[in-house]
């Protein structure tokens, strides 16, 4: 700990010392880049190589900005992201239980979630559960980074406007969630923005396995700014699940793990110094960015899966993760690049991993942006991953769009990226049920892919689709009895599909299309277990302004589709490989909505057509059950 002190005091002293003087705090960052009326005497001021910087867009298949998010209905980030295009979102049960996400119908194991920069790190099997996400300040968070991304940017909007926002939601069986946010600048030096959402169910009583729940998450930013370009940053990041819920989710059946309880939880803290650029290109959401930032941050996880008769020898793992990080921002004849590395330092505490206990995580990118007259936008990713168990690995991206007219847009992209197998996955046994694998090698998940952007006023079409290839695909096999992961000898390969459309019919009636395929026929895979080889989403929405503008109304039909999904066995059939077949089904949901100002009231029938179908064997999804809720966002 008296490491990391020292660390931490040099890391914010350094900068410190090498900083411009500055005579006095009006010198803002606005002042630097404004540029001076030649009625003023004296020379104009040149700008700064730096303030000649256009922060680049990274490539991206979708962005979700506030609108999208505050005209969306939701319980958990699960929920949140499943109404939104390009996304796969399945889970073990409702809301706030385990959920996992595919996007552009890759695997949801691929799928990798960075919060600020500071990736979240996933299960003990690799689950990256979208439950643990801060719904609440969801800026600045990169889902399955490279060129099959999708970006929130929900803070650039009105950056310098006070905040404070409320969200109450009440659904069926005893389910409810609160969120909060409260964003405010003190004075010129001090600023804060805080969220934090809690919610709870007392669950389906009646089904086995399948039972109450508790998610709380908290996450918060308290920056400090020494001079008006040099700003040093606290994070935090709380989230804690605990559920009646099996897991993990290939043995879910399981006699002895039937009924587990789950409780999973996160702890981040991080502190950072940055140096503040404004963006020379006044026609960006983003007013300004870090040119350099420097971050030393620690996890602390958590996950414990008890009850019943093997309360005392399930796994109970804790673990801690150090790290440093840090890039750098150059323009370089018309080429912007960002250097960036990660270091880690993972403890794993817990008596279930004999032969492991502690490894070491790094990371090293180099990214590239520029742009070729003004039709082409070009953008390039090379990466090293290495991890202490395994070998160095490389990843590479790149991407290539081709502005067609105003409205449209070409893009042509490739991307292969190594993911290094996880503690529960190679290094984990539990007696009669798994055994680990010490020969487990890293996958591999490459695509090449193209996109068509089209938009125009009251029309907007998006269409991706390619081809993907996955090397050394994990695969759960039994062997005498024990469940055990290993490398399958064949690859796996698939073509690609999504579309997504919004479109508006008359003045107040509007239109939404959305779909994903992977055009594969299920199987026993690992990978793609429970997700839905083809799902798709419509949504058609009346809206009108009442009480001469001051209040608007809206009704919304949202109907989805999901195509045949399986799971692994069905354990009441006495054969663990008997595939449970999930069918086809669709279901209907209706919306009220009433908009005064900055405040929307809301009322949701789910599932109006009563089908019923299942989250996965024994466990029934909602089925004509009732939602409803306020939000308020107060601009001060």
């Amino acid at each position: 700990m008296k490491k990391y002190c020292i660390f931490i005091l040099l890391f914010i002293t350094t900068p410190l010392l090498q900083a411009q003087k500055v005579s006095t705090y009006s010198d803002s960052l606005e002042i630097q880049a404004a540029t001076i009326d030649s009625s003023v005497a004296g020379p104009k001021r040149e700008p700064f190589v730096w303030q000649k910087f256009e922060k680049p867009q990274q490539p991206a298949l979708y962005v979700i900005n506030r609108e999208t998010i505050k005209s969306a209905l939701f319980e958990d980030s699960g929920e949140l992201l499943g109404q939104q295009p390009f996304f796969q979102v399945w889970r073990d049960g409702d809301s706030g239980l385990l959920s996992y996400a595919s996007i552009n119908s890759a695997p949801a194991r691929f799928t990798e979630i960075t919060i600020d920069g500071i990736p979240i790190p996933t299960g003990i099997w690799g689950q990256s559960d979208l439950t643990l996400l801060p719904e609440t300040t969801l800026e600045n968070i990169s889902i399955n980074p490279w060129t099959s991304s999708v970006l929130f940017q929900t803070d650039n909007q009105a950056p310098r406007r006070p905040l404070t926002f409320f969200e109450f939601v009440i659904g069926p069986y005893g389910s409810d969630a609160v969120r909060l946010r409260f964003k405010r600048t003190i004075n010129p030096k001090w600023r804060v923005n805080l969220g934090a959402s809690f919610a709870n169910s007392d669950g389906q009583w009646f089904t086995a396995g399948y039972g109450p729940f508790d998610a709380n998450r908290v996450h918060g930013i308290v920056a400090y700014k020494f001079k008006p370009d040099l700003e040093i940053r606290y994070r935090l990041l709380q989230s804690v699940n605990d559920a009646t819920q099996s897991h993990p989710f290939f043995i879910d059946e399981y006699p002895q793990i039937l009924g587990s309880r789950r409780d999973q939880r996160r702890f981040m803290n991080s502190m950072e110094m940055a140096r503040i650029v404004q963006n020379a290109d006044t026609t960006q959401h983003i007013k300004s960015f870090d040119k350099w930032n420097f971050r030393l941050y620690n996890w602390h996880l958590q996950e414990q899966y008890s009850g019943g008769a093997f309360i005392k020898r399930y796994i109970k793992p804790q673990s801690d993760y150090y790290g440093f990080s840090g890039y750098y921002r150059q323009y370089w004849r018309g080429i912007a690049l960002k250097y960036q590395a990660r270091l880690e330092t993972r403890q794993l505490k817990n008596s279930f991993f004999p032969e492991l206990d502690n490894w070491q995580e790094a990371d090293f990118n180099i990214e590239a942006q520029h742009r070729m007259g003004s039709k082409f936008n070009i953008a390039h990713q090379a990466q090293l991953r290495y991890h202490g168990q395994f070998a160095t690995k490389p990843g590479w991206s790149s991407a290539v769009s081709y502005k067609l007219s105003k409205s449209s847009k070409l893009s042509v992209a490739g991307s292969t990226k190594p993911v290094f197998p996880q503690p529960g996955e190679f290094a984990h046994t539990i007696d009669t049920v798994l055994s680990a694998n010490a020969d487990l090698e890293n996958m591999q998940l490459s695509q090449l892919g193209v996109s068509f952007d089209y938009q125009k006023e009251n029309f907007h079409f998006m269409l991706s689709g390619g081809q993907a290839f996955i090397q050394r695909p994990f695969e759960l096999t039994l062997k005498d009895s024990l469940f055990r992961i290993e490398n399958d000898a064949d690859d796996v390969s698939y073509p690609f599909l999504s579309l997504a459309t919004e479109l508006r019919l008359f003045a107040d009636i509007e239109l939404k299309l959305s779909g994903n395929a992977r055009f594969s026929t299920p199987d026993s895979s690992y990978l793609f277990s429970e997700m839905p080889s083809m799902n798709g989403s419509a949504e058609i929405s009346y809206s009108r302004s009442l009480f001469k503008g001051d209040f608007l109304a809206q009704v919304l039909l949202r109907g989805r589709y999901w195509h045949d999904r399986f799971h692994f066995y069905d354990y009441n059939r006495g054969n663990f490989f008997t595939i449970w077949q999930g069918g086809k089904a669709s279901m209907l949901d209706i919306e009220l909505r009433g908009f005064f100002r900055d405040a929307m009231i809301f009322v949701k029938y789910e599932n109006v057509t009563g089908i019923n179908d299942l989250w996965r064997p024994d466990v029934p999804m909602r089925w004509r059950t009732m939602k409803w809720g306020v939000s308020w966002a107060l601009w001060d």
